[in-house]
């Protein structure tokens, strides 16, 4: 986490030399040494995280360097606060020719702490000597023998996956149909019970007489391919590898010689590593007579890259049966399956409610009982392990598997990963704006020709596939996650980690001065919330919080989430203060204004007002350069951005008037203009606007468009054109109760790209236009159409077959 924290402060620290160096004279010197002693410090941080678990000389080590470089950052940031005002004012044009007095301040304050920044780390590095940690950044993570072996055979009856058991013996045992080699994958997060199903598979009758030779290999995070070779040869020949053959290329050659031609199961326990597979598999004859190998691992990625015409099993959470089934035949090792499950109804209601907390997780159920197997079962022994159940301590081994699963993160994904510690309990979690918290932040990277969306959505998916976020709802149409849930144990881990590095604090008790004083704060789940006052805070989240007291006034805030929060009806005009603020979320507030200074807020990405009693926006706030997103309800749009705006950041505008500022109403008569709407929105959504000349030739020149909704009366004109180089990175359609549409005419290479299209209750339309030129269409949904346009697309004998007939679902 450490590692992901310096990243951010030293690319803070070159965003402020290239933007502000010309002013910092006699201090960028002393910036760009500081940002290269945290650079450097980076490389002895690899194993930071894990190590100060164990050593508290690391750990105070590691402390020191984070809280400098919270130091540096809030330095930063104060100085860009403290010179923002005489931007507002205008003067910041006549910076080419001289600093005014509060910009000079500033900056000397700013070099004042720069210095003493320096000064700690100094001492800092000459620290690791001190305390002798010099090679910390040299030497390899211990191996995490938990990981292990904490599941072990002794729950092997895998109670809930008896169908995952009997389809995966019949992948390796199918030799008739498949006699290529093929890897066979169990994907899983840590704690689903991915080894105990391989060994049971593995350790089966019908396995064992199907395979001349078979092999289990754990790999591990911290795998040595020279130890897994010298490990499998000693296995299979049973002599030890002489010191003098312990050549990666002779080992992997002596491996293939002993396995042959002879049919093999090779089972991979626990992969981590993209690139073990590709490696080891140069050990591993291919003769075409259905040698498989079994392999495990937390990340889908990992599994798909071994075989990718292998489907990986995907392993599930037990429901609440299963739950209580393997719980109490744990709590209860002495008593049969089926009669465990008629005990006294106190203690199965006990257990209930202890199997609720372990959230279907099989390792969590064994775990808690185990725990409960030493006590006498009764329903006060039981029911006062109920209340006084504390994971960090009882579930020890159950939390250390999970760390690993973090540990193993990338220092990219870690803060996205700890992020989800801030959402209330079993919370459903919307892909839209977490990604935009995450890029308010400062966590996505930027990389060449990317959206910063599209690169946040990557991390998503990266942290579904290590299965260290629970998918709840994707998309139908593109396959995206829609919404996300997280499971209460990682949930845990997620808040803990959160706490120890000083990343998030959740619901904190407010007992004087906190120290040290949180980066973020998350409060739901209680009525009042007293928010002590913090100038370095930088994200402030309330979810449906009725009564908070507080001032909302933080000058280095990012995010300023005030979901659901029913007292708040008019913002401080403050707020426009805080610079910094990239990200405000006032989804189903009361609030029915926003402060005219709004403009101010120069960096602001993102505006949700949705929910809100919001029906009009400051002229200012269209001024802001950085908006990315803008979203109010389709019921409640608010006046738009005026002609010229220079909106150049801008991708989504849902439900806003995107013209006639001055009339406050719709004329009459409304043409498109392409300059009305910012040239780089990828969302639009024309609601009711009763469009009378064709919009679609204006509307084609927003190269970047990839979601187009015309709903409700959008337009009023009678023919609509898509010409050729049109539309070229739009991917979905709607035209939604347009009435007055009698034709819509599609020229060959217009819409390359378009995969969805949605047409409903367009009355006037008779036909089709030309979709055959249409080859990238993957979905067409059509309803509440006429009969006679129904009867038009018909299969094989309408007149319109031909047009449509390419495309794979279809849809009426």
């Amino acid at each position: 986490m450490l590692q992901a924290v310096i990243s951010g402060v030293v690319n803070k620290m070159g965003d402020l030399l290239i933007q502000e160096g010309k002013f910092l004279y006699g201090v960028s010197d002393q910036i760009e040494l500081v940002k290269l002693q945290l650079h450097q410090m980076q490389c002895f941080l690899k194993d930071a995280d894990s190590k100060q678990k164990k050593d508290e000389r690391v750990k105070g080590w590691v402390q020191n360097i984070r809280d400098v470089a919270y130091e540096t950052e809030d330095a930063i940031d104060t100085y860009l606060c403290a010179i923002a005002p005489s931007q507002w004012n205008g003067v910041g044009i006549f910076k080419k020719f001289a600093l005014k007095p509060v910009e000079l301040s500033a900056r000397h304050r700013l070099g004042e702490k720069i210095s003493m920044i320096q000064m700690k780390l100094k001492i800092i590095s000459e620290g690791r000597t001190t305390f002798g940690i010099e090679n910390l950044g040299d030497e390899r993570s211990e191996t995490k023998a938990v990981a292990k072996g904490v599941v072990n055979n002794d729950y092997c009856e895998i109670i809930g996956f008896q169908d995952a058991e009997r389809s995966l013996i019949a992948q390796l045992v199918a030799s008739v149909s498949d006699q290529r080699r093929r890897v066979v994958s169990i994907v899983g997060q840590g704690g689903l019970g991915k080894t105990t199903l391989a060994q049971k598979i593995y350790n089966s009758k019908e396995v064992k007489e199907h395979f001349d030779i078979t092999l289990w290999l754990t790999v591990s995070s911290d795998f040595k391919i020279i130890d897994i070779l010298k490990e499998a040869i000693q296995k299979l020949a049973g002599s030890a590898i002489k010191e003098n053959e312990s050549n990666e290329q002779f080992l992997l050659e002596e491996m293939k010689n002993i396995l042959g031609a002879k049919r093999y199961l090779v089972v991979l326990d626990d992969v981590w590593g993209m690139n073990f597979y590709d490696m080891f598999r140069k050990a591993l004859p291919d003769g075409d007579n259905s040698s498989r190998v079994l392999m495990t691992s937390r990340s889908l990625d990992v599994a798909k890259r071994a075989d990718p015409a292998s489907v990986p099993y995907k392993l599930h959470f037990l429901n609440n049966d299963e739950s209580l089934k393997l719980l109490l035949s744990k709590a209860l090792p002495h008593e049969s399956a089926a009669s465990s499950c008629h005990v006294g109804p106190d203690l199965v209601d006990v257990a209930k409610n202890l199997a609720r907390l372990c959230g279907g997780l099989p390792l969590a159920l064994v775990v808690v009982g185990g725990l409960l197997s030493v006590r006498d079962p009764t329903y006060d022994n039981w029911n006062r392990f109920l209340q006084t159940m504390d994971w960090q301590s009882d579930g020890v081994e159950c939390m250390e598997v999970l760390v690993t699963s973090y540990q193993d993160l990338p220092i990219f994904l870690k803060p996205c990963f700890l992020y989800f510690a801030c959402f209330p309990e079993d919370y459903e979690i919307h892909k839209g704006p977490l990604l935009r918290m995450w890029i308010a932040e400062g966590f996505i990277q930027h990389e060449e020709r990317q959206e910063l969306e599209d690169t946040a959505e990557r991390y998503l998916e990266q942290l579904a596939q290590r299965c260290m976020v629970q998918v709840s709802k994707r998309n139908l149409k593109c396959g995206t996650i829609k919404r996300c849930r997280v499971h209460d144990l990682l949930r845990e881990l997620a808040i803990k980690e959160s706490k120890d590095n000083n990343f998030l604090q959740v619901n904190p008790r407010q007992k004087g001065v906190q120290h040290p004083a949180p980066r973020r704060v998350s409060y739901f789940q209680t009525d009042v919330v007293k928010i002590c006052k913090n100038n370095n805070l930088r994200s402030l989240l309330i979810f449906d919080v009725h009564t908070p007291s507080c001032q909302i006034w933080f000058r280095l805030l990012r995010i300023l989430e005030l979901k659901g929060v029913g007292t708040i009806e008019t913002l401080p005009t403050e707020v426009t203060n805080m610079v910094h603020l990239r990200y405000l979320g006032l989804r189903g507030s009361n609030v029915n204004s926003l402060p005219e200074k709004i403009g101010r807020l120069q960096n602001l990405q993102t505006l949700d007002i949705r929910g809100t009693a919001l029906t009009a926006a400051p002229v200012s706030l269209w001024n802001i350069t950085a908006l990315r997103h803008v979203h109010t309800d389709w019921s409640r749009a608010i006046n738009g951005p005026p002609k010229g705006s220079k909106l150049e950041s801008l991708l989504t505008l849902k439900y806003v008037k995107v013209m006639a500022w001055e009339e406050g109403k719709w004329p009459d008569c409304v043409s498109l203009n392409a300059a009305m709407l910012p040239l780089h929105i990828t969302q639009l959504v024309l609601y009711n606007t009763r469009i009378e000349q064709d919009p679609m030739p204006e509307l084609e020149k927003l190269q970047s468009i990839k979601i187009l909704c015309l709903m409700y009366n959008a337009i009023t004109c009678k023919k609509i054109s898509c010409f050729a180089g049109g539309f070229p990175q739009l991917q979905r359609l709607w035209l939604v109760i347009n009435k007055s549409l009698e034709e819509w005419y599609v020229e060959e290479g217009s819409l390359p790209v378009l995969k969805y299209l949605y047409i409903q209750e367009c009355w006037g339309l008779k036909t089709l236009p030309d979709l055959h030129y249409v080859t990238s269409l993957q979905e067409l949904e059509l309803r509440s159409m006429l009969e006679e346009f129904n009867s038009r697309i018909a299969q094989s004998d309408g007149a319109d077959w031909h047009k449509i007939r390419h495309i794979p679902s279809i849809r009426n």
